[in-house]
């Protein structure tokens, strides 16, 4: 972890996202950066280190408030981190997640981003894979949704064209 301290900036060192509030971390990121870069996630449970995720954005307070936004059917990885982060401190309590951000060019960005990802391989960058059942009820669950949201629009008077 000592590449991290070197090359990235600690933006939060109490980063749960169940605690923090949209002005936590307009706060801290305006005190390290305001502009686009890359962020790291990190999290130590006891004496273990681990790196979480890599990822990059144009604004660190806004990207880390969509994490704290409850779940959004058109961007559901937003939400992975808030539950990665309840899945571990339901089993670690002690669990510490860290924020860290270095700041790039929007030229560069997508590059420094991806150069980190190969670097550190963080367990969320990883491509996931569940299991068949978990799949079917993901899929089960996002026909409802869509369902629901058809049988709502063609609930609604409408012009026709």
């Amino acid at each position: 972890m000592a590449e991290v301290q070197t090359s990235f900036a600690l933006v939060l060192s109490d980063a749960r996202l169940t605690i923090l509030s949209k002005q936590d971390i307009r706060s801290a990121a305006a005190s390290v950066h305001s502009g686009p870069g890359v962020y790291f996630w990190a999290m130590g449970v006891g004496n273990q280190n681990y790196r979480i995720y890599v990822g990059k954005t144009k604004s660190l307070a806004r990207r880390v408030s969509d994490y704290m936004k409850d779940f959004q059917a058109h961007s559901p990885n937003d939400y992975k981190i808030r539950v990665f982060q309840q899945t571990i401190t339901d089993k670690h309590p002690e669990a510490q997640f860290r924020l860290h951000f270095v700041a790039a060019s929007l030229e560069t960005y997508s590059q420094v981003e991806n150069d980190w990802i190969q670097r550190f391989d963080p367990l969320l960058n990883r491509r996931a894979s569940a299991n068949a059942g978990a799949r079917d009820s993901f899929r089960k669950a996002f026909e409802a949704y869509y369902r629901a949201g058809f049988e709502e629009i063609l609930t609604r008077p409408h012009s026709a064209t």
